[in-house]
């Protein structure tokens, strides 16, 4: 050891304040050796910062500076391990990132303000320290225990043992940090000579009779706008930005859960994460979450509405990967965009785009949009040798920011044009506050086992693209105002006692933590800081000891309402049917919620796949039974009195009703074309939902119709000719059913406004 290391050790714990992250805790138990990835004086002090009783044999170094290499000392440690069996040695890989943000070529500068591929001299270490000594990242793997290797020769097993650890510190650099990038010319560049960029060049140039010269500058400069260009230090300066502003937006933190599983899996597979969409503040807030958790910054795609002066080229140097709204009918964009995708693909870039395109402005999942993901299975088809790993993730907010203008949206208002004087604008959101941020963490689909070669890649990507959404809403979080708005809305009034409305919440939250095969994430805080923080944010009115709602926060709580309505809706379901049709067999209940799921899935995107609903169906009877909610008596069941199991069948009556509407206008005219069918009903749902206690927006949204609409075509209760639309069965039983399970008043109130006695 030096003898200026003591000095250059403690001026390292002045300088150096780590977040460890990985897959093993840090000690010194016998037999335990460290590797480090290089030899530099502050590795292996910053390491005994953290171990003081560490000493100098136990440090190994993949690169040793030109001292003894690491092969040597691997063959000292398994010798002494197959001489005495009765230990256990163990080597821990060790990674040191002082900022931990990719590198770009041609720019020193950068590599004072980040941790990069280049080693750098002495006085450019020194330097990376003093500015990003703060923000080091260690990370931990998993030990290796050498008595595994014992099947093979000492030599053969000291040379692999060392390869796989030179081998590793790559990975894990590249994991954390990003890959080691090219010039961006060159990338484009390598874009611009794919084959399918070429072939789209020579059609586009043969049916336009243009010269082949001007379609690829013309192309160049398309490309141009759509790729990203990365810069550390932009993407630094943004960090810091929005690390200020989330602590000012979001007082209560940014949760990322479920995240550890990513960081041994982004060592082997390229990671695209696609997340829910229902914030502009969706891709900032993840991207974000992703670097503070020791991951790497991926790549958005984001349309190119957001390429705005002066915001627009920030946003690339953040990596924003910009995008028409659409491609059809162009092929030759089409493939500059696939080709860019798959060049980043084999650099080793994590990707971010949102499955359901736009944002969801009513709080439910929207239908996927399976452009993008058509690319990411035709390219990983082409070359299956890339890894790739879908990343599902569930985001979700306690106050949303765009609140106000969704309810405008879905009242009728023009969108609100994203421009540079709109987002100056919105910079008077600081002076509010917005609760927390969740991010989940779903279950990663990986495509070498997800993809069928058998099916078209149109099939499999709109197949991923229902089970991604499937699995985003399988790992939801019951938030508090969400818990809140859906025990509010069931009352026709808008108005309850404070501590009936926390008892009814805490029972709701209990049918929900009971339900079968999902992995909600429960509430943090204690049930009376619910109220408290829904009324200071403006989203309920406290009266003395009662909480009410006007019809404007009525309006704004059907977005919170809707985050969990695929949780309530099978339990709710179940209930109503074994409360309307008097003492049933479980075996009718069942049948009837089979024959409605396809509908019921398509609009709320149900966590549960159709071949296990018959057991999830059983294990939901039976939680309702524990809870008290339903009575078993010989194979029937009756649904109890309670308060709660009232609240969950008015929160799944209102859309059978809707069902029963769209049924009904189209018996009424016999005839009509979907476009009048969607005005029709849309309108008379607008009047008839004043019957649950305010005019929900959102219960018209001619989306939601459209989905049923597509759903009776393809089950036969609807179908078509010469594009007029008519019942394709008798629709008695159906309508016999619904009198049955619906409140005799709203039959009428339908029947009546269609001019028509049914």
């Amino acid at each position: 050891m030096h003898w200026t290391a003591p000095l250059q050790q403690r001026l390292l714990k002045l300088f150096v304040k780590p977040s460890i992250v990985g897959e093993s805790p840090l000690n010194t138990a016998p037999h335990t050796y460290y590797v480090l990835e290089y030899k530099r004086s502050s590795q292996p002090l910053v390491l005994r910062n953290l171990l003081p009783s560490l000493t100098e044999d136990q440090l190994l170094f993949a690169d040793s500076g030109g001292e003894q290499p690491l092969g040597e000392d691997l063959y000292s440690l398994l010798k002494a391990q197959r001489s005495n069996t009765d230990i256990k040695i163990r080597l821990v890989p060790v990674s040191v990132f002082y900022g931990h943000l990719p590198h770009r070529e041609k720019s020193l500068l950068r590599t004072l303000f980040g941790e990069s591929w280049a080693k750098g001299n002495p006085l450019t270490r020194a330097l990376r320290i003093l500015l990003n000594g703060r923000n080091t990242l260690i990370s931990v793997d998993k030990p290796v225990l050498l008595n595994e290797l014992d099947d093979l020769p000492l030599e053969e097993a000291s040379r692999k043992l060392t390869r796989v650890l030179r081998t590793h510190f790559q990975i894990s650099r590249r994991t954390v940090i990003g890959p080691d990038l090219s010039h961006r010319r060159t990338l484009l560049g390598q874009v611009m000579q794919h084959k399918e960029v070429q072939a789209a060049l020579d059609q586009s140039s043969g049916k336009n009779g243009g010269n082949r010269f001007a379609a690829e500058q013309q192309s160049r400069q398309i490309l141009d706008i759509i790729a990203a260009d990365f810069s550390p230090n932009i993407a630094r300066i943004l960090n810091s930005i929005v690390t200020a502003a989330t602590r000012r937006l979001y007082p209560g933190g940014v949760h990322l859960r479920n995240a550890e599983q990513l960081h041994s899996l982004s060592k082997s597979h390229q990671l695209i994460y696609l997340p829910c969409h229902r914030s502009h503040m969706d891709y900032i807030m993840l991207s974000w979450a992703l670097y503070q958790h020791g991951l790497m910054l991926p790549h958005v795609a984001a349309g190119d509405n957001l390429n705005l002066p002066v915001i627009g080229p920030i946003l690339k140097r953040g990596g924003a990967i910009f995008m028409r709204r659409s491609f059809q009918g162009d092929k030759l964009y089409y493939s500059l965009y696939k080709a860019y995708l798959e060049a980043l693909s084999h650099h080793g870039h994590a990707i971010e785009y949102f499955i359901e395109g736009g944002r969801s402005r009513t709080g439910r999942l929207l239908h996927p949009r399976t452009g993008l993901l058509r690319m990411t299975v035709e390219s990983f088809r082409t070359t299956p040798n890339v890894p790739l790993a879908i990343v599902p993730v569930w985001i979700g907010y306690d106050r949303l920011i765009e609140g106000a203008s969704y309810q405008a949206e879905l009242s009728g208002a023009a969108k609100n044009q994203e421009s540079l004087g709109n987002s100056l604008m919105s910079l008077g959101i600081l002076g509010k506050r917005f609760g927390s941020v969740h991010l989940n963490i779903g279950k990663p689909l990986l495509l070498a086992e997800q993809d069928d070669p058998e099916k078209s890649v149109f099939e499999q990507a709109r197949l991923l693209g229902r089970q991604t959404l499937k699995e985003v809403n399988r790992v939801a979080s019951a938030l508090p105002i969400s818990l809140l708005a859906t025990c509010l809305l069931s009352q026709p009034s808008r108005r309850m006692a404070s501590d009936q409305l926390l008892t009814r919440s805490q029972q709701l939250l209990d049918v929900l933590r009971r339900l079968p095969k999902v992995n909600l994430s429960l509430p943090e805080t204690a049930p009376h800081a619910w109220l408290d923080e829904a009324v200071r944010h403006q989203l309920v009115s406290r009266r003395e000891n009662v909480i009410c709602v006007s019809e404007e926060q009525a309006q704004n709580l059907t977005f919170y309402r809707n985050m969990i309505s695929h949780l309530v809706a099978l339990p709710g379901l179940y209930l109503l049917a074994a409360r309307r049709l008097g003492g049933c067999r479980s075996q009718t209940i069942s049948r009837l919620i089979g024959q409605l799921y396809p509908t019921l899935d398509a609009e709320l995107t149900l966590p549960w796949q159709p071949e296990e609903l018959t057991l999830v169906l059983r294990d939901i009877r039976d939680s309702l039974t524990e809870t008290g909610l339903l009575i078993q008596s010989e194979q029937r069941v009756c649904a109890t009195e309670s308060v709660i199991c009232q609240l969950l069948q008015l929160s799944t009556e209102p859309m059978l009703l809707r069902y029963y509407l769209v049924l009904r206008v189209v018996d009424r005219y016999q005839q009509i074309n979907q476009n009048d069918l969607l005005s029709q009903s849309s309108r008379l749902a607008k009047q008839i939902h004043h019957s649950y206690g305010f005019q929900s927006r959102e219960y018209a949204d001619k989306r939601v119709f459209s989905s049923f609409i597509e759903q009776a075509l393809s089950n036969g209760l609807l179908r078509e000719t010469k594009g007029r639309l008519m019942l394709g069965e008798d629709p008695q039983p159906v309508f016999k059913l619904a009198r049955r399970i619906l409140r005799p008043h709203l039959i009428v109130t339908v029947d009546q406004k269609l001019g028509s006695a049914g």
